[in-house]
């Protein structure tokens, strides 16, 4: 059964509760509510890399005082509201999350980083509890929707001073903006915007686009490759001529990426190349390809358990010069974590893909656009672990995914309540001149 939103949510502006739902929303945003915008824009204003603080990189700083802040706000809402629930599904993800804690106790040296590497990992959930508290309604979550394609528009004009030479991609530079994460955010972004191409299919269209455009512009090879599949992917084409004339846009723009000069030097380093070699593995893999031998074989030495949260970038500088992150996620979680740690992050990834998927078939509106966002933010998810670091770049990838998976939990759970209140309230008590025969009304208001 769809559920339908509640009449307040499809009424005219006078009503009542709409009025007094975006009265609060717009003139006394909760500072909830101020700090889930922010989340999509933080992926936007911290793509510029080499300004430090104290020694420490400002993306870095973001992440650790959105962290802590996050954190205060969930104390703090807990204690005036103790009787709150959160609608994320946080028991799948908790069991995850449990599993990397443990893997402190075979640690060989744990330190500092280890800890920083369990937090980026547990930030995600974080916000998905926080976006089900404070997104709790559609006008809210119109409002966090906005924000994603607003932190587009900051990514666009980063790219832009990229293109005009203010700003370089070169991460020996001094200054530099960080393409990789940026890219995945456009994936996450172009994502939602699939997602509405049922509401509006124009504009839903023009916003992939712009996705895309940036990814090849930066010359993110996978993620280009993600955002092309998102049309076909899309859970909300059921029509086989739209699915069939999406799969063949797809083709061609794909062939005329692959074709452009910037992906052949990307590729090929300036020479030209087929696809023959790309099938091959013969081209510039960034040095990737050398390496994930020798991780596979260290994770093979301790394969059940792995060698602990943190533990790969320790060892990775030594197969793989200046180093941090193996640009391959499955590699990771199975040499930090082990075979056990790998079948169980992929057992949650797999359930919550099943999760969101009924979701979007029992949903509509801007409802249904988040889960069907959030479902093409994690299906992206997946390729893109192949050859990047996205579990690792939550304030880029996770937290934005996870912002609209509790965000959309919220929103449906709480309509289905309103749904059983107003329901109850069509049939209210009889008054008692109605319940007795034998009592007349005036006798029974005496």
């Amino acid at each position: 059964m769809i559920r339908k939103s509640p009449p307040w949510t499809t009424t005219k502006p006078n009503d009542a509760r709409a009025e007094l739902v975006d009265r609060g929303d717009l003139r006394f945003p909760s500072p909830g509510l101020i700090y889930m915008l922010c989340v999509p824009l933080l992926a936007g204003v911290a793509t510029i890399r080499g300004i430090e603080i104290a020694g420490f990189n400002y993306s870095g700083i973001l992440w650790v005082i959105a962290f802590c802040i996050g954190a205060i706000l969930l104390v703090v809402e807990l204690g005036i509201r103790p009787e709150r629930r959160s609608y994320f599904p946080i028991v799948p993800w908790a069991i995850w999350l449990a599993y990397v804690g443990t893997s402190f106790a075979w640690l060989s040296r744990p330190g500092y980083l280890q800890v920083q590497y369990a937090l980026q990992l547990a930030m995600p959930l974080l916000v998905g509890v926080l976006a089900s508290f404070f997104v709790d309604s559609r006008r809210r979550l119109e409002y966090l929707i906005r924000a994603y394609f607003f932190s587009l528009l900051l990514m666009a004009f980063f790219v832009a001073l990229c293109v005009v030479g203010v700003l370089s991609q070169d991460e020996l530079d001094p200054v530099f903006v960080a393409t990789r994460p940026l890219s995945m955010t456009a994936a996450v972004i172009g994502g939602l915007f699939m997602a509405g191409s049922n509401r509006k299919f124009g504009r839903s269209w023009l916003g992939w686009t712009a996705c895309l455009a940036i990814a090849v512009i930066t010359a993110s090879r996978m993620a280009s490759l993600a955002i092309l599949a998102l049309p076909v992917l899309n859970p909300l084409s059921f029509n086989p001529l739209r699915k069939m004339a999406a799969i063949l846009v797809v083709g061609l723009v794909g062939v005329a990426v692959y074709k452009s000069p910037i992906f052949q030097e990307r590729f090929f380093n300036g020479e030209s190349g087929s696809a023959s070699q790309i099938v091959e593995g013969d081209f510039d893999s960034q040095g990737r390809f050398d390496s994930w031998p020798f991780v596979l074989e260290e994770a093979l030495k301790r394969p059940w358990f792995g060698h602990g949260v943190g533990s790969i970038q320790e060892f990775l500088p030594s197969v793989w010069d200046g180093a941090k992150h193996p640009c391959n996620d499955y590699l990771r979680v199975g040499y930090e974590f082990g075979g056990v740690g790998l079948v169980l992050f992929l057992g949650v990834m797999c359930w919550q893909l099943w999760s969101l998927g009924r979701q979007i078939g029992c949903t509509d509106g801007v409802v249904q656009q988040a889960f069907a966002g959030a479902w093409l933010g994690l299906a992206a998810f997946l390729p893109l672990a192949f050859t990047d670091n996205p579990i690792i770049y939550h304030l880029w990838y996770m937290n934005p995914v996870f912002a609209l998976i509790g965000a959309a939990y919220s929103v449906a759970n709480q309509e289905e309540l309103d749904s059983e209140v107003a329901a109850a309230s069509r049939f209210p008590v009889a008054p008692p001149w109605r319940r007795s025969p034998d009592l007349s009304r005036e006798e029974a208001i005496s």
